[in-house]
């Protein structure tokens, strides 16, 4: 994608979103192209009127998603110690310059968060989790919608 200023993602032999880098980034039109691009992971266990619903909490959405499911990036997933919610720690991954986290209870699979510090908690370990409003990705239910 650094070499390209327009890309076409496809699906089944179809084109499924056509734009910027960025665009196919910040502003993916389905589920695949988010997961396909940056590898947006579902959140939440459901949604009412503009909340996020966990069984750990709650996040207020920036506008209410009719038909829509949540996604978030791991880049987006930020351990918080005075963040809204709670997650258990699956699996601690060192990457050099960060650590991949696998958490439970953000949704029904794991949820990943990129954690850029000297030291990670440690598996089976409960810890606060903040996601910004901005940062998550409310898109099409394609479950739905087939």
């Amino acid at each position: 994608m650094a070499i390209a200023d327009r890309v076409a993602v496809m699906s089944h032999g179809k084109i499924a979103q056509i734009g910027t880098p960025e665009t196919l980034y910040r502003a993916p039109e389905s589920e695949f192209v988010a997961r396909f691009i940056g590898a947006a992971m579902p959140l939440g266990t459901h949604i009412k009127e503009d909340t996020l619903h966990f069984d750990c909490g709650s996040l207020q959405l920036l506008a209410p998603p009719t038909g829509k499911t949540a996604f978030v990036r791991a880049e987006d997933v930020r351990l918080d110690d005075n963040g809204p919610l709670r997650a258990k720690v699956l699996s601690v991954t060192f990457l050099g310059t960060h650590y991949r986290i696998a958490l439970q209870g953000l949704a029904p699979d794991p949820v990943f968060a990129l954690h850029a510090a000297l030291s990670a908690p440690k598996v089976g370990d409960s810890v606060r989790i903040a996601i910004a409003p901005a940062a998550i990705l409310l898109l099409p239910d394609e479950k739905k919608a087939a």
